[in-house]
Formats: C-alpha cells, structure tokens, sequence
C-alpha cells in the first residue's frame, strides 16, 4: 500500500500573508480622498494659512464632513463649542451643494463667534 505525502500549507500561508499585507497597504491609499468635492472657481484664492485650519466640507448631497469625518450639524454645534474663537475654519463647499446648507455652516460659526474663517475655492488658472 502506498503512503500519502502531506501537504505541506507553510509556503501557502506565507503568500497568503504576503497578500493579505498588499490589500491592506494598497487599502490605506485608496481610502484617502475619497469624499468627492466640487469646489467653485475663483480668480482670486489664496492657499496660505499660517496654522493648519479645521476643515469642514459639504457635498453635493449636504453631508457635513469635519476633517474628513462624517458629522451632523448637532456634531459640528458641540465641536465648534470646543474651538478656540481665533481657531482657523477652511469651509469646502460643494458647488452643486444647496445654498442653504452653507447658510447653516455660518449660522453656526456666527452661533459660536468663530471669526477666523476662510471659503476654499479652485484657482481659474
């Protein structure tokens, strides 16, 4: 009678591994930048911030994003409360977002006297 050979899984496990470490890795970089947005064109726009400001962005459908984190306005309302009244705002607003949910945005930095705020917008150039 003959005998089975085993099967031996350890080289198997290590490009499974190996794999597995690529996904993860590749993963990571495709998460970044994923919240599409529209900014409106401006022939005037100026990118220097002496501070790294808090950004806020609205999409189109009117999410509320805060550092690339999704939030309600109720979130936005006790996070705005922590802020420092000097801390820089970048507003990254959707163009094809109604205008009423930047109207909410600033209603609210008014809310809480946030003073230090800039609108981005996409050079013409």
């Amino acid at each position: 009678m003959k005998r089975f050979e085993t099967i031996n899984v350890i080289p198997f496990i290590d490009i499974m591994l190996v794999l597995l470490a690529i996904v993860l890795t590749t993963a990571t970089f495709v998460a970044q930048g994923k919240i599409q947005i529209s900014l409106p064109v401006s022939s005037e726009s100026d990118a220097s911030t002496a501070q790294a400001p808090v950004e806020i962005k609205v999409s189109e459908s009117g999410a509320f994003f805060m550092q690339d984190k999704p939030i309600t306005l109720e979130g936005l309302d006790q996070a705005f409360s922590k802020l420092a009244v000097t801390a820089p705002l970048l507003l990254k607003v959707d163009k094809s977002a109604q205008f009423d949910f930047f109207i909410k945005l600033l209603n609210l930095t008014e809310r809480h006297q946030l003073k230090n705020i800039a609108i981005a917008t996409q050079s013409s150039d």
